[in-house]
């Protein structure tokens, strides 16, 4: 099943261990600020229902994220960094595979 994904257009790299991390930057119009941030909230919810709770991977945590949101002028921009492995890799595949 493919869930969607409005706001958030993620880019993927891959370091030589395997670790790989996927990025996202959203700043819509005003309008749409509550629609990204419930985007964010609910793609966050279910990773952390599949995979538990985010922390650093070189400490045992299956997957980690960064996330800084900033509103300026009314406009609010969300960034969005996820690490980890396969398990994370096969969580996200239904939100951001093509």
């Amino acid at each position: 099943m493919r869930l969607s994904l409005q706001f958030l257009d993620f880019d993927l790299s891959e370091d030589t261990d395997g670790l790989r991390s996927w990025s996202a930057l959203a700043s819509p119009a005003p309008a749409h600020s509550p629609a990204l941030l419930a985007e964010v909230q609910s793609l966050l919810a279910q990773l952390t229902q599949q995979l538990g709770a985010p922390g650093p991977v070189d400490e045992g945590h299956v997957w980690d994220m960064a996330l800084d949101t900033e509103v300026t002028h009314e406009r609010t921009t969300v960034s969005l960094h996820l690490t980890g492995g396969a398990a994370l890799d096969e969580c996200l595949s239904p939100w951001i595979s093509p």
